[in-house]
């Protein structure tokens, strides 16, 4: 199973930092999950929510927002500054937020300078369908309420993704069944929250269900959990 960083080592750091990322890489990661939004001035930036402190993401510039910290001395960082310092170090979980369709041709634009080799996800269906004409990339659905597993599998294919990024709470044997069946595959993901307590366990349902990966904010503990079952060196 691939141990994925949760907007890197998102769990010890701040997330989407230098700091999470390295973390996520030092503590085993096969993947890091990170979050893309684009600025007013089409800038794309590694940032998981719609809103900053001093504003929306989509209402500032980069000359505003490259200053903006994170809270252990670093500030945002964009987009080509993460795949320049980690693209040929770690395989990228790239999720594209709510952004209007126009917004992501600067995303492209900036994926298309490095030799990657990414997951891109999204929530959004008319971001789905777009990349299907635009890209070769290996796709991803994301999904977190609850939904007939036929019409994922529907969406799964209207899309043309081959991993559906499924919130655990919704993961059950039923879903697991149909979607491995019908030659797709599941990435679990949870909140932070989630982890507190048992992490171990959500780890062992994703493993007993043959999830192809799990996005962790605790990477290290996934990998060691991996090492103690013998299912990773």
């Amino acid at each position: 199973m691939l141990v994925i960083g949760h907007r890197g080592a998102g769990a010890y750091a701040p997330h989407n930092s230098r700091q999470a990322f390295v973390q996520a890489i030092a503590m085993g990661a096969d993947m890091i999950e990170t979050d893309i939004r684009v600025t007013y001035d089409n800038i794309p930036v590694i940032y998981h929510d719609r809103d900053t402190l001093w504003g929306p993401i989509a209402a500032l510039t980069w000359e505003e927002l490259h200053r903006y910290p994170l809270g252990n001395g670093e500030y945002i960082l964009s987009l080509e500054e993460v795949l320049l310092l980690f693209g040929s170090k770690i395989r990228f979980n790239l999720e594209i937020k709510q952004i209007s369709l126009e917004k992501l041709e600067p995303v492209l634009n900036i994926l298309k300078k490095f030799p990657l080799d990414p997951l891109v996800s999204s929530f959004s269906i008319p971001i789905l369908e777009e990349l299907s004409f635009l890209t070769n990339y290996q796709k991803a659905l994301l999904i977190n309420k609850a939904m007939d597993p036929e019409k994922i599998l529907g969406l799964m294919e209207h899309c043309q993704v081959s991993i559906l990024n499924l919130y655990y709470p919704l993961l059950d044997s039923h879903i697991a069944e149909l979607v491995n069946g019908n030659d797709y595959q599941i990435i679990a993901w949870t909140d932070f929250h989630s982890e507190i307590w048992n992490p171990i366990a959500l780890y062992k349902k994703a493993l007993e269900l043959n999830c192809l990966g799990f996005i962790t904010g605790k990477p290290n503990l996934l990998t060691e959990y991996l090492k103690f079952l013998k299912l990773r060196f």
